[in-house]
């Protein structure tokens, strides 16, 4: 056992995850073990408003496994956070009374000012604290956090509901009009201030997938950062193919191929706002960002 194990779970609305990891000597946090439950909360949380008594079975069975996965390797302390559609279902705290009960795990609904907080800490320690004018975004399934920073420290953050579940639940069977994710994402983005940034930066699972459709639509080797332009032409493809094309030709998982859509948009929309020609991808996310902040009131 390393004494310095460290364990996660991120509720979100696409999916539920879990990874345990450790600090480097460099102040980065490794992880070695990761799992990931395709439960979509989103689904029923922006929709009907309430999570379903067979979604709770779901949720309590991935939490029963991570639980044993947690024993397993004797972490030194976790945290178990859920984000907007935990916050926004009417049973939400039901659910989160039922995994304590069941598993003993303390699942904690967090804000979507401290979601913001542990991304841009996750994002700004993998990118080298910058300081230069810097412009952060997350893209999860309920919402988008935005963050704008200098002199590495925060000068606006928001959180916005304008996330992949919850755009493809609004568009119902107009996922594939461009158009219509353009205006959503555009309304929301332009509260935030249009500072000159230098530096801009995403994290999220769809981001991700971003760069990999980088090296595999356009054969590029780098898949950690992408180009406005490599992106306007990602998208021709991405909404010029079909579900299963895009499960088949682009490698990507069932419930990724849907929200890939508006993910490329709310990216390029963010990339237009703050005139970003280059955006970078780096390998991290809430989840480091909670280790680091869980770390840094261990030692």
């Amino acid at each position: 056992m390393h004494k310095h194990n460290l364990g996660v779970i991120d509720v979100g609305s696409n999916a539920i995850r879990l990874s345990i990891g450790r600090p480097t000597p460099k102040g980065r946090i490794k992880l070695f073990i990761n799992a990931r439950d395709p439960i979509r909360l989103g689904d029923e949380a922006f929709g009907r408003g309430e999570l379903s008594a067979s979604t709770f079975k779901k949720v309590v069975a991935a939490f029963k496994n991570y639980r044993k996965i947690f024993d397993e390797n004797e972490i030194l302390g976790y945290r178990a956070v859920a984000t907007s559609a935990i916050r926004e279902a009417k049973n939400g705290m039901e659910l989160i009374d039922e995994i304590h009960e069941k598993t003993k795990v303390r699942l904690e609904v967090i804000s979507g000012q401290e979601e913001a907080d542990l991304i841009y800490l996750a994002l700004n320690n993998a990118l080298g604290y910058p300081k230069a004018p810097a412009a952060y975004m997350d893209i999860g399934g309920g919402s988008v956090e935005i963050i704008i920073s200098q002199n590495d420290k925060i000068q606006y953050s928001k959180s916005l509901k304008i996330g992949t579940v919850r755009l493809m639940k609004m568009a119902a069977d107009n996922i594939y009009d461009r158009d219509f994710f353009t205006n959503h994402v555009r309304k929301e983005i332009e509260g935030a201030p249009q500072t000159s940034v230098k530096i801009a930066g995403g994290s999220g699972g769809n981001v991700a997938r971003l760069g990999k459709l980088r090296k595999i639509i356009l054969d590029k080797k780098n898949e950690h950062e992408i180009s406005i332009h490599e992106l306007e032409e990602i998208i021709e493809r991405l909404f010029s193919s079909t579900y299963e094309e895009r499960i088949e030709k682009f490698k990507m998982r069932p419930d990724r191929a849907d929200v890939i859509l508006p993910a490329s948009i709310i990216v390029l929309e963010f990339m237009r706002y703050f005139k970003i020609d280059n955006f970078e991808i780096p390998d991290t996310g809430l989840k480091e960002g909670v280790l680091l902040d869980l770390w840094s009131h261990m030692k």
